[in-house]
């Protein structure tokens, strides 16, 4: 379809299923990557891509909706709003990155934290209890 496309100047669009997540993620994906942007072979030769582009889309285990068109009670929030956002906007929803973790506290930071808790135990190292009195 790529080729198609990069010889008659169409614009077809296509739909790939891929039911194992694995293979969707780790080989699908990057083959059609590849062909869309060029890549080079194995015998060294850089092979011109046939532009285009793709999104890679998971679907759920169960329909959003229910047999009667009304929204699953289970669906949370989240899930609905990923649902609108690509109906709107064709595209997949761009989740945020994860947040880094803090970097770990000198021995002093963590004495200083304990103590001001006023914790009695410390059972690891940067985890003290707190009783409510």
């Amino acid at each position: 379809m790529l080729k198609q496309n990069a010889e008659d100047g169409g614009s077809r669009r296509f739909i790939l299923v891929e039911m194992d997540d694995k293979i969707a993620k780790n080989v699908t994906a990057e083959r059609v990557r590849r062909v869309a942007s060029g890549y080079t072979n194995a015998k060294g030769q850089a092979v011109a891509g046939l532009g285009g582009g793709f999104q890679f889309c998971r679907l759920s285990a169960e329909p959003l909706f229910d047999a009667s068109g009304q929204i699953r009670a289970d669906v949370r929030f989240s899930q609905l709003a990923e649902f609108i956002w690509f109906k709107e906007t064709g595209t997949a929803y761009p989740h945020p990155a994860p947040p880094r973790p803090a970097p770990p506290r000198s021995q002093r930071e963590r004495e200083k934290r304990c103590r001001r808790c006023l914790a009695s135990t410390m059972v690891a190292p940067s985890i003290c209890f707190i009783t409510a009195s």
